[in-house]
């Protein structure tokens, strides 16, 4: 799965949102709780890059 960071700039609210809505299933069939697991886990590697702690690989492709 691509991850098109330009789309995605908005994890902490977003993960807030599929929290609120857990045990429900979205309106494109996949669950709020995989889409609250997801953004979790986006904001942390963002987290960790801005701290150098996971430096993007020259394969991602995106540049900051």
């Amino acid at each position: 799965m691509h991850w098109d960071r330009e789309k995605s700039q908005d994890e902490k609210d977003a993960l807030v949102r599929h929290l609120m809505q857990s045990g429900e299933v979205d309106s494109d069939g996949i669950r709020h709780s995989a889409k609250a697991a997801w953004r979790a886990l986006a904001n942390l590697q963002k987290e960790l890059e801005s701290d150098n702690e996971a430096p993007l690989s020259e394969y991602n492709g995106y540049q900051w």
